[in-house]
């Protein structure tokens, strides 16, 4: 390939000899083009990085671009995902998806933010299990406590739906909605503030309460009766936090349109805490960029730790409260020395643009054993700054990384048929600077960043090459967490086809006795509901749903396994590379020395000949004097 490049019969230059110093310097200048990429050049952004196989045109295998957050948090809240066997304490901004749980103590409250408007209160003592968290549906169950469930937006194929013991509310408008799960001596309640919603073939209007009734282990379907809605001191007061009153049944309505915000940040999951805090402004080449209240030193990535969550891996929670949409979507640009976020450009819809793509973190990562020459032990990252594109560490299609970068990258189309794996250093990267190192340990056991920072030398960040995902296993969840307070898990297949019971059927609505929204039973002393397993119609329809959730769980636990195989196939492979690219470094640098030492011997040698030379004229010259004075005739006498 080099000798394709440097044919001396169509470079002129090579027409007359060189010397071997001068070859060994075109060799050199033309040797990053054998391994796949171009001479570096001064301030430019790398395009291509290290990533996956990137699969065929399709994102039926992708991660969803939803995610939920936890917002907010009062009192004791725990928390498992779908693989856990032990609840574990909760923390903000932890992102959540499908398989979670959370659990609030008495006297506790949660907050779960979805996408850029809706959002889930859960009040204490309140079990919330998500079984489907994704870009079109939320399905929760509420086996016990209350939820406050606001509903922004209900575009066509969305779909939210919160299941009790005794049945399933479907949301059918944008609105606000409470649920009550009730238990053996309270019923069901299902309120709608706003909006509209149905139980199973049953409309529950605004300003309306559905109350179900029956024993919880019965096979039979659960009575409802529907009363005006009388909000119970939980509702009140999460109305009073949102400061607006409680509707009544002739004002009942849609509820007005939030805050405006730039339009790219609609959908982005955590994004309205933005309208409150820090300061919007604009800015040329970026457009709409965000101001956050930090304190001068302050660098993206670093208050807050690593947390391991599938399927996406290493995943950055941030301590800061805002600190969800400017750390999973859009990049870091530095402007006049101010950090400012940038949710992107807009782009036209005849592009096709999907909602906003979550990401775990938008940075790149080095170190953590598989970057060259140094860093063996510890971990670095730097955030992504503006036209860098993000390559995720697990399998994705070409759909959804055209997703993630469309926004921030111009050539997309580059980014998307990428097939090689660039080797350009960090320093290349923008946000160098803004670049944070640590232990391994530190990322492993998710320990806070922000005072375990490893100082680097500029210089050092010239011979580190990023990685895809750094080559860390996370330590097990009880080696990081104290077990916390939650009621008894059960598998995932059963406790998602507990909630599940015939159509409801609804009772004729007596003048003589209003239904009131009843709050929840409070669980009694001695945590009694730690212990007593929940009942599960056992109806061949049950069995079989029970069956299919339990063959989709083991589907998606080969998948992951195949993934992990995957990305362990990847790892090895980078390493393959780095190594060969090391010996191809090691071979190319005594080639130079050879040639530099072959090259001073023979300018030795030439000098010495010279030396001979200029030695043997002057012999020459003296022996021509000699003679000529010895031919002279003597003079005369």
């Amino acid at each position: 390939m080099m000798m394709m490049m440097l044919n001396p019969r169509t470079i002129p230059f090579f027409r007359r000899p060189l010397p071997a110093l001068t070859i060994l310097a075109a060799l050199l200048a033309a040797a990053p083009a054998c391994y796949g990429q171009s001479a570096p050049q001064p301030q430019t952004a790398p395009q291509v990085a290290p990533g996956p196989p990137i699969t065929a045109q399709t994102a039926a295998g992708d991660p969803p671009a939803r995610v939920g957050r936890l917002a907010q948090m009062n009192g004791t809240v725990s928390f498992h995902t779908a693989d856990a066997d032990q609840w574990s304490p909760a923390s903000l901004n932890y992102p959540v998806t499908s398989g979670n749980a959370l659990w609030t103590e008495p006297g506790a409250r949660a907050m779960l933010q979805i996408g850029s408007g809706s959002r889930l209160v859960m009040d204490g003592g309140t079990e919330l299990d998500i079984a489907t968290l994704d870009d079109s549906t939320l399905a929760a169950s509420v086996p016990q406590g209350s939820v406050y469930l606001q509903v922004d937006s209900l575009v066509a194929g969305e779909r939210y739906t919160i299941r009790t013991p005794r049945g399933d509310l479907d949301v059918t408008a944008r609105g606000r909605y409470v649920v009550a799960a009730g238990d053996d001596d309270h019923p069901t309640t299902a309120t709608v503030l706003e909006g509209a919603a149905k139980i199973g073939d049953h409309a529950v209007p605004a300003g309306q309460t559905a109350s179900l009734s029956g024993p919880l282990d019965s096979a039979d379907p659960a009575q409802i009766t529907l009363a005006a809605a009388r909000p119970d001191a939980f509702t009140q007061s999460v109305l009073a936090a949102e400061d607006r009153p409680a509707p009544t049944p002739s004002t009942a309505a849609a509820p007005p349109p939030a805050a405006a915000l730039p339009q790219q940040v609609s959908g982005m999951t955590g994004a309205q805490d933005l309208a409150a805090v820090g300061t919007w402004s604009t800015a040329p080449d970026y457009g709409n960029v965000w101001y956050p209240p930090v304190s001068a030193g302050w660098v993206p990535y670093r208050d807050g730790h690593w947390a391991w969550v599938a399927p996406w891996g290493w995943t950055w929670v941030a301590d800061e409260p805002w600190g969800f949409a400017p750390f999973h979507y859009g990049r870091w640009v530095v402007i006049h020395d101010r950090w400012a976020w940038s949710p992107g450009l807009h782009v036209d819809v005849r592009y096709g643009r999907p909602r906003p793509v979550y990401a775990p973190a938008l940075v790149v990562f080095f170190g953590g054993g598989a970057s060259i020459g140094v860093l063996t032990s510890d971990v670095g990252w730097v955030p992504l700054g503006w036209h860098e594109a993000y390559y995720p560490p697990y399998r994705v299609s070409r759909t959804y990384i055209r997703n993630v970068n469309i926004t921030h990258v111009t050539n997309i189309t580059r980014v998307t048929n990428v097939s090689t794996v660039n080797r350009a250093t960090i320093n290349r990267y923008h946000n160098v600077a803004g670049a944070t190192v640590v232990n391994r340990t530190v990322m492993r056991d998710a320990r806070p960043v922000q005072h375990s920072v490893t100082q680097v030398s500029r210089q050092q960040y010239a011979n580190l090459h990023p990685n895809r995902q750094p080559a860390i296993r996370p330590a097990a969840v009880q080696a990081i967490h104290a077990t916390a307070p939650g009621p008894r898990i059960q598998p995932r297949s059963q406790s998602q086809a507990e909630v599940r019971r015939p159509s409801a059927q609804i009772a004729p609505q007596s003048r003589s006795q209003p239904q009131a929204h009843l709050p929840q039973q409070k669980p009694p002393q001695g945590h009694d509901h730690m212990s007593r397993p929940r009942q599960s119609a056992a109806q061949p329809a049950v069995q079989a749903d029970i069956t299919r959730q339990q063959d989709s769980r083991r589907q998606q636990d080969a998948r992951m396994q195949q993934h992990e195989a995957a990305r362990r196939e990847d790892e090895q492979r980078v390493a393959r590379e780095s190594d060969q690219r090391r010996q191809q470094d090691i071979r190319l640098r005594q080639q130079r020395d050879t040639m530099q030492h072959q090259e001073q011997q023979r300018r030795a040698q030439q000098q010495a000949t010279q030396q001979q030379d200029s030695q043997r004229r002057d012999s020459q010259h003296r022996s021509r004097q000699s003679d000529n004075k010895e031919r002279a005739p003597d003079p005369p006498e």
